[in-house]
């Protein structure tokens, strides 16, 4: 089924699952922060690399094999990071401004607290790569102030994307946006949202992205939380591929999927108005309570059966005609890709 114009579409959910995922817990120390033994003139660059801290900013790292390497904390600024090898590698807190990673394999690498500011992730394979709320202590509990240059003294960050930072998410006033929702039935580990006080406590920011940060064609996901930390506003995903993430209470207004398909992961809470998701594909993505007042949908695939559903219950308006295209897909019979509503 192809839909054509605008779409209006407010979807809600009984309850949500909670499955059990893992936070950072990254506290504050005293002192300068050390480097990696790495941090040499010139880097030391390889498969586990101990480069946390290290000043990497310009370099030509194309293609290079820095799998499973160490680089928290490390200020990549313009670095070319084109076809790089960079599975499993930790860039918690790294500043990867203007960075060119076009193409790099970047599963299961921790991107929480990450700067991504005109970061450049075209066709990157990103699966199992975590965007979490983050930063970065070194095991001699020096900190980068969570946006300072390296070796800046903890407390002396004065940048704009020091911890507490969150671009994020917002407390909606939703129960499950509560940052101690998960807590406060006996699952602690699992949160929507932080609080910029608890994020500034813990040393943490959310990643930090820009219009000019892109995702074009990028495979992304694949764990629950993998983008817990991360702004759905204001990146680019078009043409992205985006595996089962549970992403909730956001303002996500003005968000670019076009061509994006999403395969199962569920949208929690969060206001999509003036979205565009033309030609984009979902299948198996469980949606409560979203926002999609005002967005494009042209071409979108798979949404027919539960937008008519909640049509025949009085919960969803729809114009006329977006109705009457979701009663021809009905019809039809969902297909291989439809939105599936869950209670639990």
């Amino acid at each position: 089924m192809l839909w054509r114009g605008k779409a209006i579409a407010v979807v809600a959910c009984v309850a949500v699952a909670l499955v059990a995922g893992s936070c950072t817990n990254n506290p504050t120390g005293g002192g300068m922060a050390p480097t990696g033994s790495g941090c040499m003139s010139p880097p030391v660059i390889g498969p586990g690399a101990s480069l946390y801290n290290c000043s990497l900013i310009g370099l030509d790292l194309s293609g290079v094999d820095l799998s499973g390497a160490d680089l928290r904390g490390s200020d990549l600024t313009g670095a070319d990071l084109s076809g790089a090898n960079l599975t499993n590698a930790n860039l918690s807190g790294a500043n990867l401004t203007g960075a060119n990673l076009t193409g790099a394999d970047m599963a299961g690498a921790i991107l929480s607290g990450a700067i991504l500011l005109g970061a450049l992730f075209l066709g990157a394979n990103l699966l199992g790569a975590v965007f979490d709320f983050g930063g970065f202590t070194p095991p001699a509990g020096g900190s980068t102030g969570g946006g300072g240059a390296v070796g800046t003294p903890v407390g002396a960050c004065t940048g704009p994307y020091c911890a507490g930072y969150n671009e994020a998410t917002v407390d909606t006033g939703v129960d499950v946006c509560g940052e101690t929702y998960g807590a406060d039935l006996g699952v602690p580990s699992f949160y929507l949202h932080q609080d910029n006080d608890t994020l500034a406590a813990n040393g943490q920011r959310s990643v930090v992205t820009d219009a000019a940060t892109d995702f074009t064609g990028a495979v992304l996901g694949g764990t629950q939380f993998a983008f817990r930390g991360l702004s759905l506003s204001k990146a680019n995903f078009t043409n992205a591929v985006i595996h089962g993430v549970s992403v909730g209470c956001q303002d996500g207004s003005g968000g670019r999927f076009d061509g994006a398909t999403f395969v199962g992961g569920e949208l929690i809470d969060i206001t999509l108005p003036n979205t565009t998701a033309v030609g984009a594909t979902f299948v198996d993505l469980h949606m409560c309570s979203v926002n999609l007042s005002d967005s494009d949908l042209d071409g979108a695939q798979g949404l027919g059966g539960l937008l008519l559903q909640r049509v025949e219950q009085g919960v969803l308006d729809l114009p006329p005609e977006v109705a009457q295209q979701a009663t021809d897909e009905a019809r039809r019979g969902p297909g291989p890709a439809r939105v599936r509503e869950r209670a639990v």
